[in-house]
């Protein structure tokens, strides 16, 4: 399993008048556009993991979104970024406080397992979360779970469990066009909702179906 890192400073760009920041703990954080006593920072992390025949790939987030799309056949890719966005604290404190978050990325029999968590006992007064990318072959098991944050799905997974307490779900979803499904192109639909701490569950069976959560299905 190859590793590699990358860091830079996180660029703060506010698209409303306020903006709530929750996610692997730390002082909740309202932002303003007027406001310019916040500092941030965030580093990258990369894993290449080698997998067989439909993997499962679990991921367990404390906060942030996370991002899956179409990869190569035979490896996933892994990209976890840890951000932090402190108030009337310094640039070197934000970037201090990245530490306190924990990134886990193994292999396992069935796949692949990825965890953020925050450090216990540590409190930076910062705002924490992590982005979750990945890159994965087509015909895998999806088990995603964050707190706070959105959750991203292209491509033709087999299977997509989903979690989050608050955030937009958005999963485009290959399938076989057709009652028949007789063609060898496929045509992407679209399940849209927002999460509420309920499981979502969806099955491709010749198909995509809702089996259960807060997402429906685009006309």
């Amino acid at each position: 399993m190859d590793s590699r890192a990358s860091s830079g400073t996180l660029s703060l760009v506010l698209l409303f008048a306020s903006l709530p920041v929750v996610g692997c703990g730390g002082d909740f954080a309202l932002l303003t556009l007027s406001d310019d006593e916040y500092k941030g920072a965030s580093v990258t992390e990369s894993w290449s993991v080698d997998v067989e025949h439909a993997p499962l790939i679990k991921v367990d987030a404390c906060g942030g979104a996370i991002i899956v799309k179409p990869g190569a056949a035979d490896r996933v890719e892994v990209s976890v970024t840890r951000n932090s966005l402190c108030k009337k604290k310094s640039q070197v404190h934000a970037e201090e406080s990245l530490d306190s978050i924990e990134v886990e990325v193994d292999q396992e029999a069935h796949g692949v397992e990825v965890v953020t968590r925050r450090r216990q006992g540590e409190d930076t007064g910062c705002s924490l979360t992590t982005t979750v990318e990945l890159r994965v072959p087509s015909d895998v098991r999806l088990d995603l779970e964050t707190e706070v944050g959105s959750i991203w799905v292209v491509g033709s997974p087999h299977e997509l469990r989903a979690r989050n307490d608050l955030g937009a779900l958005l999963f485009q979803l290959d399938e076989p066009p057709g009652d028949a499904r007789t063609s060898a192109d496929p045509e992407r639909v679209e399940f849209k909702g927002f999460g509420n701490g309920e499981l979502i569950h969806l099955r491709n069976d010749d198909g995509w179906s809702v089996e259960s959560g807060p997402v429906q299905r685009d006309p």
